[in-house]
């Protein structure tokens, strides 16, 4: 049964990307296209499904490098010997992105820790004259994240 193939504008357009970035891909052995007898590349569906892929790892934070670490195992003798490789790799990333996870979960605290004091700091001032604010801003400093402190 044969794939349907694609030119290079219909995949970049189905995927959002450049052309160029598509040639770039194939420069570093990502993905191999087919050609016509005009030399046009011709991406079939399996090209198209792995460059959605490579997508799909870097809008997750993986590099190139890592990607085509990634892509390399697959290239590297049976399944038996990849399998333990590939999931030592998947392992490590996995843990990298637990940990970046984390770091953003802080930083949302932190944020939310912000905007709470920018609403209060809002409603005060039309209370109250800026003299008093700066009070209230010392009162709370204990309880303020870092980069308030950094700002104030």
């Amino acid at each position: 049964m044969n794939e349907r193939q694609f030119y290079i504008g219909e995949v970049a357009k189905s995927l959002g990307i450049s052309q160029r970035t598509i040639r770039y891909y194939e420069e570093l052995g990502f993905i191999r296209p087919g050609r016509t007898e005009g030399k046009f590349r011709l991406y079939a569906e399996t090209e198209v499904n792995r460059l959605r892929s490579i997508l799909y790892l870097k809008e997750l934070g993986m590099t190139l490098e890592e990607i085509g670490a990634l892509l390399k195992l697959g290239h590297e003798g049976s399944v038996h010997d990849i399998s333990p490789k590939l999931r030592d790799a998947l392992i490590a990333r996995k843990r990298d992105f637990e940990s970046k996870l984390e770091r953003y979960r802080e930083g949302i605290k932190e944020m939310e820790g912000i905007l709470s004091l920018i609403e209060h700091c809002v409603d005060c001032r039309k209370n109250t004259d800026e003299e008093t604010c700066h009070h209230c801003i010392d009162e709370h400093s204990s309880e303020l994240p870092p980069l308030v402190k950094i700002l104030l």
